[in-house]
């Protein structure tokens, strides 16, 4: 009776456990089997979390495992894996993205919608044209993944990425008043503006575009974790409104998969930061061929930008500038550089290296500067009555300079 009982358990936690599973079978909009319907089970159920979405769609074309929809797709509930690699074959440009989603008729929506949610991750899918209006206002724009007031969410990750082209936004967190925090946000591996092998061009207007973001790192540690943001229109990625604890790492701007061919897009700002309490860090990244590389505007906690290659690529003898490389405004304190040799910014072959305007105090240590075309460090209205001492070599010898 006892082992009777305890199979009876093993059998019923294998089925509770199978549940949480939903799999996606069909390509269709809506119906049966299809992604709509996956995620609407998913959002029912929560008696066993996380649920998890998987797909196992028929075919052998590139139309097979496309989802077209018609309409913007149910908002996610909290603790769900969507995980495009799950799928069988691959039939895309890159082996770990195997699913494409797509908007196909002319009304504007979503991707993917997450809305008070926690506990997400997103792998292996396609977005794209998920455009807005272009008459549209701020807050009618769209994005393939749609976060508000959302915090612990993965988007990528090493060997399961995502891929974002021709929307407005890749990946959008709204600018909307008051506030809603985005926070413990993972951005990684992903690939904006390029096709998913990384290597043709289909713009979105911005690669990343978050508003209040915090705690949060778009990249990681490895360069294996970084995004590929190239030939995005106005941002790679843009931050308003950003606060504490965010990482900006190990990403690469303007370049293709290859890290040895522009893709330049001398309208946008590669990385843009704004925020009155931010103390970003950016660092290890490569930022070309952009009309400003790093823009850190109204950003008063203490940011930092270190190691970063920027107008260069791996070598440093790269010549792939970009008109200002780092432009700083109105910001009241700063860090380019470091104190050690490791915090090495290589600002090369820009028209421009640093623009600082209207901000004091910024430190500009141990960088180095090659290659810029008309100036490596300029100010403009440095605010009064601060003043700037120009570095000087003040004796040179046989057997060296010193100043």
């Amino acid at each position: 009776m006892k082992s009777f009982r305890v199979i009876s358990c093993i059998i019923f936690c294998c089925l509770k456990l199978n549940a949480t599973v939903f799999t996606v079978t069909s390509n269709a909009n809506a119906g049966a089997g299809s992604l709509r319907e996956a995620i609407q089970l998913a959002n029912a159920d929560r008696s066993s979390l996380p649920n998890q979405i998987r797909f196992n769609l028929l075919g052998n074309t590139l139309t097979d495992v496309t989802i077209a929809l018609e309409s913007e797709l149910p908002i996610l509930k909290s603790d769900l894996i969507i995980d495009g690699t799950t799928q069988p074959n691959n039939l895309l440009q890159n082996a770990n993205i195997r699913i494409s989603l797509v908007r196909v008729v002319a009304d504007y929506f979503h991707g993917l919608r997450m809305d008070n949610a926690q506990n997400i991750q997103v792998y292996g899918i396609s977005f794209s044209n998920f455009k807005a209006d272009p008459a549209g206002t701020l807050d009618e724009k769209k994005g393939g993944i749609y976060l508000l007031n959302s915090s612990n969410i993965i988007i990528g990750a090493i060997d399961k990425p995502n891929c974002f082209v021709g929307n407005y936004a890749g990946i959008l967190g709204p600018f909307v008043i008051p506030s809603k925090d985005l926070e413990n946000i993972k951005i990684s591996a992903n690939i904006f503006g390029l096709s998913e092998n990384g290597l043709v061009a289909q713009p979105n207007d911005t690669g990343i575009d978050l508003s209040f973001l915090k705690n949060s790192v778009i990249g990681g540690d490895s360069p294996l974790e970084g995004n590929l943001l190239t030939s995005n229109t106005n941002n790679g990625m843009a931050l308003g409104g950003t606060s504490k604890g965010v990482i900006i790492k190990s990403n690469v701007i303007g370049l293709d998969k290859t890290l040895s061919k522009t893709i330049p897009s001398f309208s946008a700002k590669g990385i843009y930061i704004n925020g009155v309490s931010s103390d970003t860090k950016v660092a290890n990244n490569i930022v070309c061929a952009q009309n400003i590389g790093i823009h850190v505007d109204y950003a008063n906690g203490g940011f930092v930008v270190s190691a970063n290659r920027i107008g260069t690529s791996v070598n440093g003898n790269e010549s792939f500038g970009n008109n200002i490389g780092i432009h700083i405004n109105n910001c009241d304190k700063g860090l380019i550089g470091g104190g050690s040799i490791t915090d090495e910014n290589k600002i090369a072959y820009n028209k421009q290296g640093v623009l600082i305007e209207l901000s004091y105090p910024i430190s500009i240590l141990k960088n180095s500067f090659y290659c810029n075309a008309n100036s490596a460090v300029s100010f403009k209205s440095i605010p009064d009555p601060k003043t700037i001492t120009p570095s000087r070599i003040s004796t040179i010898t046989a057997s060296g300079a010193s100043g």
